[in-house]
């Protein structure tokens, strides 16, 4: 729908009209290649602690593509909740009535992260 309004595609309407105006020179719709240095490293816990998994800017992105799927409650208190929950510890909802729940970390999905993860669902 935004590009037949804009009539350009979105990463282009985000970066002209949105971050740039805003001076948020270091946002946008993906990161280029030259900037993948940047990114954070990934991590799991393990018996010593935290352990590298995935190095900032890693090799495994390469040649991936991703599609937009979520998950859907149908029944229970929060029927019609949407979300997604990432296999390095993000998480996110969307209720019928509007609100919305948000969990960055970089931690990889665990034991150690579940009782947050069941914490944030369990908010509102």
């Amino acid at each position: 729908m935004l590009p037949r309004v804009t009539d350009r595609p979105l990463d282009d309407h985000l970066r002209d009209d949105l971050f740039t105006p805003l001076g948020m020179g270091d946002t946008g719709y993906g990161t280029p290649a030259s900037a993948a240095h940047r990114l954070p490293a990934a991590y799991r816990h393990d018996e010593a602690g935290l352990v590298e998994v995935e190095p900032a800017g890693g090799g495994f992105w390469d040649g991936m593509g991703w599609g937009y799927g979520l998950g859907v409650q149908t029944t229970g208190d929060r029927a019609g909740r949407v979300g997604w929950s990432g296999g390095l510890g993000t998480d996110y909802f969307v209720d019928p009535d509007g609100t919305i729940g948000i969990l960055l970390t970089q931690v990889e999905m665990g034991p150690a992260l579940m009782p947050l993860l069941r914490e944030l669902q369990e908010l509102v």
